[in-house]
């Protein structure tokens, strides 16, 4: 377990929800436009800025290099380590589809890993375009496309309906008392997925490892990928099997982004992905498992005050003061 010191900001005003922010005057201040506009680099909320559920755990990338350009069909097989949050979050009261979503699922997720070496300060870093995160993350897994920049500069609890564009449908879900939410889900043929993650792998059994930036493949021909996770109020079990191409690069994890390989070289495998984490208490709002296999949140109106950025623009004093949190 890694010690952080996190910032925690202790809001001194509670104000009451707009439900929508362009009805909100204030929302198209000078002083609210600049902070939404800075939010986007320099935002230290990025992990716990939306109403759910966060879980602080360990993340196990099992990665078999089947096709390469240079060695043939030879295969590699690779294993990472990150440390790492699973975001479980709220889709909102009353999902809409006027904007063309075929279907809302019940809840959608954001999976964040490092290395388990990384500093609070790397985490803290400036925001770099085109991933919405810091450097130092490695792995990005969205359940709804490209949420990280087009949902930068919306306020906590204003998730807009046109932003959750899932990548994937929650399907066989069943709420049990001795393991709580349990749910299977495919990708699904006519949705995509800019989920990605980086990991130093070799080719041709070379002793020298490079910088590797793989995307979920699940477009590729035979692949059966799938996603399996059980949570509660307490822990989370997730585990992705999937194909996925990439590329050896020094660039980040992007959203929106296809790699185009600089010698001409795609490579293509399989990978297994597996999150097991505990719940943290001090950034989680209180979830609500049924009736049936519905689930929901209470918000904590304190924590969603803390985590919005543009809150010296909609006129709520706040101290900042030094925390101790541990992130496993």
């Amino acid at each position: 377990m890694r010690v952080f010191n996190t910032i925690a900001l202790l809001a001194t005003t509670v104000f009451a929800h707009k439900s929508f922010q362009n009805a909100d005057p204030l929302w198209y201040s000078d002083a609210n436009r600049t902070c939404r506009h800075e939010a986007k680099i320099t935002s230290p909320f990025w992990l716990h800025r939306w109403i759910g559920t966060y879980y602080n755990g360990t993340i196990e990338v099992t990665v078999d290099l089947q096709s390469d350009g240079l060695c043939g069909n030879q295969r590699t097989h690779f294993n990472e380590t990150y440390t790492g949050v699973l975001s479980l979050l709220d889709v909102g009261q009353n999902p809409d589809h006027d904007y063309g979503i075929i279907f809302v699922n019940p809840f959608f997720f954001l999976l964040d890993g490092w290395a388990p070496n990384t500093t609070q300060t790397s985490l803290l870093a400036n925001l770099t375009s085109p991933s919405y995160l810091p450097p130092a993350v490695k792995l990005e897994m969205e359940s709804v496309m490209n949420f990280r920049e087009q949902s930068a500069d919306f306020l906590p609890w204003d998730l807009q309906p046109d932003l959750l564009w899932p990548t994937w449908e929650v399907a066989n879900t069943n709420i049990s008392t001795a393991s709580g939410y349990n749910f299977i889900c495919y990708y699904r043929e006519d949705l995509f997925d800019s989920s990605q993650f980086s990991l130093p792998i070799s080719t041709c059994n070379h002793s020298n490892t490079e910088p590797f930036v793989a995307r979920n493949g699940r477009n590729l021909d035979g692949n059966r990928d799938d996603l399996r996770g059980t949570f509660n109020e307490k822990s989370a079990d997730f585990e992705w099997t999937s194909k996925f191409y990439g590329c050896f690069t020094t660039d980040p994890p992007k959203q929106h982004s296809t790699y185009y390989c600089s010698d001409g070289v795609e490579e293509t495998g399989t990978f297994t992905m597996k999150f097991k984490g505990n719940v943290d208490a001090e950034n989680s709002h209180q979830m609500v498992l049924g009736p049936g296999n519905n689930i929901s949140w209470v918000e904590d109106v304190k924590k969603t005050n803390v985590t919005n950025f543009c809150t010296g623009a909609l006129n709520v004093t706040q101290n900042v003061t030094q925390n101790e949190e541990a992130w496993v």
